[in-house]
């Protein structure tokens, strides 16, 4: 989902539903989460989007030696970001339960 679209997502939740927080925080390898909180039709919900750059190459690093280590070299993108996002639900239990987008369309 590229920005024009998770921008148009949010405006349109922000008309009809009850927002109750939302933010922005680094992930991990230089990822970025984007998330908002809102009453919906099954109770409390959130809806994330993960941003992070897209790996171009993928280097590996080892010796030949016997217990010699092995590291692994990630080539990023400077431009082009790939995108994952999310739906949750509140649960009973006290836990965000990932809600599976092909179930709300049957």
């Amino acid at each position: 989902m590229d920005n024009e679209r998770w921008y148009n997502l949010l405006d349109s939740l922000k008309e009809k539903l009850e927002i109750e927080n939302e933010g922005e925080q680094p992930g991990p390898g230089g990822a970025t989460v984007e998330w908002i909180t809102f009453k919906g039709p099954k109770g409390l919900m959130k809806l994330e989007r993960t941003s992070r750059p897209v790996i171009l190459d993928r280097k590996m690093h080892y010796s030949k030696r016997a217990g010699g280590a092995t590291e692994e070299e990630l080539v990023l993108s400077e431009t082009e970001k790939s995108y994952r996002v999310g739906l949750y639900v509140w649960s009973d239990a006290g836990g965000w339960e990932e809600v599976d987008f092909r179930a709300l369309t049957e």
